[in-house]
């Protein structure tokens, strides 16, 4: 071994010895060397031949490419499957590679052929663990820095970065199961009792986790009240299933914390995974079956069906989660313009992209008012921060918002939080929102507390003629995008303009948006609105437009 260690790169005596410590502790490996990646490449085909196959081998120039770039980019350990070429016969080799400390940019490439032992596997299952022994010949300090980077410091367990190295070598060893855990409203526990005795919990929950599985599985803290196990030699629903339940049935009598007792309930989420897998598809299968669970099942365990429609929705609730806790909610500002091209009020609205999307996910999984009381605060706060107002400022629900009985009091909550005032703003209702059948106790109740409504959506159609005539709005606003070919025609546009008429001579003011040109927003005068909410229009008041953009970035 010290023979292969001191070719290429010729290390100093302290990097052999160190890396001799190093080569004791990995077993699992058939070969290792020291590479120097100011020298050379860490990994050639030249050396996987002298150290691993002892005969001829070639390997894509691109793979190898994107390995090397990889080991020289990586500050940490890395494990890399690649594949080679070896007389006509393709053999996939595990490459672990990890600093040697103190020495500056040198790495030990350890190297084994996966088809050639199937042993390799117990080994893959304890990668956290592999890696530890790898460092052994490290002083004390950097020993609990390698601790504190693969270890959660409250429980002990092995933390993110060691779960993902785990379920990578997971993929490439075998058959398993994938568990995803979360606490049932961990948060009430927090906020009642205080964050010492979440801690105790956690503590307790890791303990009793640790104890309930087996010692070839993997139990690991990701986040917060979220854990890991990775059940190896599973490859049955039922299988999964069941060693699921025996961890959940360990939390079914309540834990003693010292001073006070708690029950605690855990929801999982499983999905199985074999060779080849991706990583990170069989966490989001995962993922999505715990929300899942969390959403109609809490304290249970699903399991994951729906692949197709799973990954779609693991990314909107990923994207949802960052939304309910520190992400920033962005608004969109546009102008709105009267016939004689004054500024005469501004729009704000949601503007990420696919929020209506992300919107509809999260009503699926019971946190869609959660998410719009985010974009309620955020917008509120927003039309507050307005500078110098001009005229009135309509705020946006979001369109898949749920209209429920207490819709009216949060966001009269927003509007007062913020310090609104309730007579500049006009709060616009989706015409969506009305297949709830409680929109129209949503307007009055809005209207008895001195807030004005818009009505969204609205069409010359004889419903939302109904819809207005049932509840006293004060506007309607209609997107101009899909009628803009139409109005041309003189019969569709007297419809349009008898309609127009109409509502403005029950007091209703009627504004079209997404006019996205001013030939547009001339035709669209013509047929009798008040207002067009323009983009196209914005540089007639580039300063006030540009001061609005920049108070909304503030909030």
């Amino acid at each position: 071994m010290l023979e292969n260690l001191s070719k290429g790169s010729s290390p100093k005596p302290s990097d052999i010895a160190r890396a001799e410590v190093m080569a004791q502790q990995v077993t699992a490996f058939s070969e290792l060397w020291i590479a120097d990646l100011d020298r050379e490449d860490p990994v050639t085909a030249k050396r996987l031949d002298e150290h691993l196959f002892k005969r001829p081998c070639t390997v894509e120039d691109a793979a190898l490419a994107e390995l090397n770039e990889r080991l020289n980019a990586a500050g940490h350990y890395v494990d890399h499957m690649l594949a080679v070429r070896c007389e006509d016969e393709v053999r996939h080799v595990l490459i672990r590679a990890v600093p040697v400390p103190a020495t500056g940019r040198r790495l030990a490439i350890a190297v084994h052929d996966l088809s050639a032992e199937e042993g390799l596997r117990n080994a893959l299952r304890q990668t956290h663990r592999a890696l530890r022994e790898l460092q052994l010949g490290q002083s004390m300090s950097d020993r609990e820095a390698l601790a504190l980077a693969f270890s959660d410091s409250l429980t002990g367990l092995p933390n993110r970065r060691a779960f993902n190295a785990e379920l990578t070598a997971a993929c490439a060893a075998g058959d398993f199961a994938l568990c995803l855990l979360d606490l049932d409203n961990f948060k009430d526990v927090n906020d009642a009792l205080g964050h010492a005795t979440g801690d105790r919990l956690l503590t307790e929950v890791a303990h009793i986790l640790r104890r309930a599985t087996r010692e070839s599985d993997f139990v690991s803290r990701l986040a917060g009240d979220e854990f890991a196990v990775i059940f190896y030699g599973l490859d049955t629903v039922t299988g999964a299933q069941e060693a699921t339940g025996r961890l959940l049935s360990r939390f079914s009598h309540r834990l003693d914390l010292d001073e006070i007792d708690l029950q605690v309930r855990l929801s999982a989420g499983i999905a199985l995974g074999g060779p080849g897998g991706s990583p990170d598809e069989i966490y989001r299968k995962a993922d999505i079956a715990l929300h899942s669970a969390k959403t109609t099942h809490r304290g249970a365990a699903m399991i994951h069906a729906d692949p197709t429609a799973s990954l779609l929705d693991h990314d909107n609730l990923v994207i949802v989660k960052s939304f309910l806790t520190d992400k920033p909610l962005p608004i969109d500002v546009q102008p709105i313009i009267d016939p004689e091209l004054n500024l005469v009020g501004h729009e704000l609205s949601v503007g990420y992209v696919d929020f209506e999307r992300i919107l509809a996910t999260a009503q699926r999984f019971a946190v869609g008012p959660d998410l719009v009381n985010v974009a309620l605060r955020a917008l509120c706060t927003a039309a507050a921060r307005l500078t110098d107002p001009v005229g009135h400022t309509r705020i946006t629900l979001p369109q898949y918002a749920t209209v429920d009985a207490d819709m009216p009091s949060r966001i009269v909550e927003a509007m007062t939080a913020a310090r609104l005032d309730f007579s500049a703003v006009i709060l616009e209702i989706p015409l969506a929102a009305f297949a709830h059948g409680t929109a129209p106790q949503l307007a009055r109740a809005l209207a008895a507390q001195g807030i004005r409504i818009a009505l969204r959506g609205w069409d010359p159609g004889v419903n939302a003629f109904q819809r207005v005539r049932a509840t006293q709005f004060d506007m309607v606003t209609f997107d101009a995008r899909p009628i803009a070919p139409i109005i041309t025609d003189k019969r569709l546009a007297t419809i349009w303009r008898t309609a127009i008429a109409s509502l403005r001579e029950d007091g209703v003011s009627v504004t079209a948006t997404n006019v996205e040109s001013a030939a547009l927003a001339t035709r669209l005068f013509e047929l009798g609105i008040d207002s067009v909410q323009s983009l196209a229009l914005s540089n007639l008041h580039y300063d006030a437009h540009i001061a609005a953009k920049r108070s909304i970035r503030a909030a």
